[in-house]
């Protein structure tokens, strides 16, 4: 979440709790939000990200409940009680033979709201699974919880 305010010489932006990724400095182009920031990479960094847009809008819906789960206060419950539904019997949110850019992204959303209590059994079999690959016990110290 951002905000811009123009005085008088400068133009002031401030930003609360969110990563931001300026894109084009020229053009003052920000990324804002974790989940957004990761997305835009991700394409950046896998040309054939799009290539299945089926695939792509899974991925896309499913960050976006990630950006729910950081951002929001009042569907924060809503939206950890469906974590189980959109998990299903899946070992990964997208696939089942490894994690994606969907499980690090919510890895890290249920991680920083410390929301794992609320969530359902099936989502606290992955988070198990997630802390058990080095990759996510590396990234945990990295957090600011």
């Amino acid at each position: 979440m951002w905000s811009m305010v123009r005085t008088n010489v400068y133009i002031v932006v401030t930003v609360r709790h969110s990563a931001t990724l300026v894109v084009s400095p020229s053009k003052q182009t920000p990324v804002v939000g974790e989940v957004n920031v990761a997305r835009y990479l991700a394409r950046l960094m896998t040309p054939r990200y799009d290539a299945d847009i089926v695939a792509a809008t899974q991925i896309d819906t499913l960050l976006d409940h990630a950006a729910v789960l950081l951002d929001s206060s009042e569907a924060l419950t809503a939206a950890v009680k469906s974590l189980g539904q959109l998990l299903g019997r899946k070992k990964w949110f997208v696939g089942n033979d490894r994690p994606s850019l969907v499980d690090i992204v919510m890895w890290s959303a249920v991680k920083q709201r410390h929301v794992a209590a609320a969530a359902p059994e099936n989502v606290h079999q992955w988070l198990t699974r997630c802390d058990l690959l080095p990759e996510f016990a590396k990234a945990e110290r990295l957090l600011v919880l």
